[in-house]
């Protein structure tokens, strides 16, 4: 979880490629989230934050 706030962090510069990392990690956790619950709503919260922060809003189809 760590490396991926860390990839989100220096690839704030491009919030293109933030997003495209996000919603890569998304897709993943739609697939995973009910098996983990727990790092879903983690991950949920931290999208919430990327959103924030980032320009361009993450795309919230996938959920």
């Amino acid at each position: 979880m760590i490396i991926i706030i860390m990839t989100i962090y220096f690839s704030k510069k491009t919030t293109k490629h933030a997003t495209e990392i996000a919603t890569r990690i998304k897709k993943l956790l739609t697939l995973f989230n009910m098996v983990d619950y727990y790092y879903g709503e983690l991950f949920q919260k931290l999208f919430i934050y990327m959103e924030f922060f980032s320009k361009k809003p993450v795309n919230r189809a996938v959920r």
